[in-house]
């Protein structure tokens, strides 16, 4: 299960990483948008930070860290730059799969505590896998309306 889990896992993040890597300049913060594309993946990109890690590390935003992205609020914040999200997503990746890498199997389909809920680090995994699959949809959506195309699915081959 955790083999399956891991690999779908980074599919995830393999489909968020192209789509911040593939994104145009201009449509990184395009004004037409009521979201953009670096609030999406800093959005993402948190979520992973906050749910995917040892019980009881603290959450600590980065020094970066706005409502903007953080909420997907447009203009409650500076645009973050392409550098910092790549930055923060590298650090994010490495945590995750540090942990989930570390963790044993059995650990996987235990409770633990999450945000005042009780669940499985499996779920905590899925949702997340939905979570940023979710985004990326919306991403690839404004992809598509700008430009005419997305970057590629990252399927089992």
């Amino acid at each position: 299960m955790k083999k399956i889990l891991l690999a779908n896992f980074e599919r995830t993040l393999q489909m968020l990483g192209r789509a911040i890597d593939d994104c145009p300049d201009q449509l990184w913060d395009a004004s037409d948008e009521a979201i953009s594309i670096w609030q999406y993946a800093y959005h993402c990109l948190i979520g992973l930070d906050v749910f995917l890690r040892e019980q009881g590390r603290p959450f600590v935003p980065v020094a970066f860290h706005n409502n903007a992205g953080g909420n997907l609020a447009k203009g409650q914040g500076p645009v973050m730059t392409r550098d910092q999200i790549t930055g923060y997503r590298d650090e994010v990746y490495g945590r995750n799969r540090d942990f989930l890498n570390s963790t044993p199997e059995v650990d996987f389909i235990r409770d633990t505590e999450s945000m005042g809920a009780r669940l499985s680090l499996a779920d905590l995994v899925l949702d997340q896998i939905r979570h940023v699959q979710h985004h990326v949809g919306a991403m690839h959506t404004q992809f598509r309306r700008h430009m005419g195309s997305a970057p590629p699915w990252v399927g089992l081959g």
